[in-house]
């Protein structure tokens, strides 16, 4: 790794593959190593750095004008996240990237990539044509807080959303995803966390307290007069038991019980203050000028009546984006245009191509159909509204709104409420 970074330092072009062949090199020990470690926090340590060292390779090819070989690279780093492996697999894409658009019969695929560089952060967009035998790359310099406050504020919050972990020491926010940030970013943060812990005082202490003022010996711990008045005189001595009244029955008279304090009930977290919807639109529109390349507003012109669809292959704080919703200058949403679908990445696309061809395959074998399918479209669709159990509360008309999804597409079968259980999906 030390070795790929100088050479990728060089100026000189001769020394561009020997950078790549020692970046790709490194990434393969990495591989090895992790396979052999035994504990699960060095290996979740080890693949932190690996997506870095993808990062600085993507880097590397960009600038040696290599965008295939860099969208292949990010690709593969994706599909070890999408597949959760134990394991360091290596998911490479097998068809070349037009060729998978091909067959999938899509306008467009566009992949997307937030690589840090220097003192702030790369967007990369690829755009994959399938009528082009190579990919388009788009860059540009990205303000990640800007760009997380335009992703919230087009999901209708004012406040700003954690898109990127800090490199710097910070404490954890309640809306951090632990999960994303790298470990020495866990350690530090937890202990500013710690620091302030230890910083905050007890809310109980107030500033007017001055433990020098004399202080009644009765019940409530009222302060004395602080007027000049000389204290009051100490109490006088119980008398002695003989001398104590008693009730009528002679017996003993129990002390009043002291009152149990109130716990003051926990203050309820106030609400994310809402983006107004003229700030939602504003959002969404300067959203789609800057995550829908101009090729791809082209490419959704030239197909007005074909009803094309876009595959969308988003990239950390990017997968929150609600892309059927981007706004263009004359206020029509992205989906009014084309069909719109999402992806983890290409080799799942390629995964799910693969499983749909092998059915249609072995449906001709039964003779239960013609086999003539190319893509996953020609499938009966299975619509899913309000599935069960819900982490969250049921969302209102979703049910409702399957159905009428489904009258729409012949053949689709829908499951909703009770009915959409995962084990039925599966079966």
């Amino acid at each position: 790794h030390n070795i790929a970074t100088i050479l990728a330092a060089r100026t000189d072009p001769a020394f561009a593959e020997p950078a790549t062949s020692a970046f790709r090199r490194a990434l393969a020990l990495h591989r090895q190593l992790h396979d052999i470690l035994s504990s699960r926090t060095a290996r979740l340590a080890l693949l932190q750095e690996h997506h870095k060292m993808v990062e600085q390779l993507q880097l590397h090819l960009v600038k040696h004008n290599q965008p295939l070989d860099a969208l292949l690279e990010g690709d593969v780093c994706r599909g070890r996240l999408a597949a959760k492996d134990t394991k360091f697999s290596n998911p490479r894409l097998l068809l070349p990237p037009w060729v998978l658009a091909q067959q999938l019969d899509v306008a467009a695929i566009v992949m997307y990539n937030i690589v840090y560089h220097g003192d702030g952060h790369l967007l990369l967009t690829w755009v994959i044509d399938p009528n082009k035998e190579e990919v388009e790359l788009d860059q540009q310099l990205v303000n990640i807080s800007d760009l997380g406050n335009l992703v919230g504020t087009s999901r209708g919050n004012r406040a700003a959303v954690a898109t990127e972990p800090k490199r710097g020491p910070a404490a954890l926010n309640e809306e951090d995803d632990a999960s994303t940030l790298p470990l020495a970013a866990l350690i530090e943060a937890s202990r500013v966390d710690n620091r302030n812990a230890d910083a905050q005082t007890d809310p109980h202490e107030t500033d007017d307290f001055n433990a020098t003022e004399p202080i009644e010996s009765g019940r409530g711990g009222k302060k004395a007069a602080s007027n000049g008045a000389a204290p009051p005189a100490t109490a006088p001595p119980p008398p002695p038991a003989a001398s104590r009244p008693t009730n009528a029955t002679n017996t003993k008279i129990k002390p009043e019980p002291e009152p149990k304090a109130k716990s003051s009930p926990s203050p309820k977290p106030s609400p994310k203050p809402m983006a107004s919807p003229a700030e939602t639109r504003l959002s969404l529109t300067r959203l789609r000028s800057v995550l829908i390349p101009k090729s791809v507003e082209k490419i959704i012109a030239d197909h007005p009546d074909a009803d094309p669809t876009v595959i969308f292959v988003p990239h950390k704080a990017l997968h929150l984006v609600p892309f059927a919703a981007l706004l263009d200058r004359y206020g029509s949403p992205l989906l009014s245009h084309c069909a719109v679908s999402y992806a983890p990445s290409l080799h799942f696309l390629q995964t799910c191509l693969k499983r749909h061809q092998k059915q249609a395959k072995d449906t001709v074998s039964t003779g239960t159909g013609t086999g003539t399918a190319s893509a996953p479209s020609s499938l009966p669709a299975l619509i899913i509204g309000n599935p069960s159990p819900m982490l969250l509360k049921p969302l209102p008309g979703a049910e409702s709104e399957a159905a009428a999804v489904a009258q729409t597409m012949p053949g689709a079968k829908v499951l909703a409420g009770p009915d959409a259980l995962a084990s039925t999906i599966v079966h």
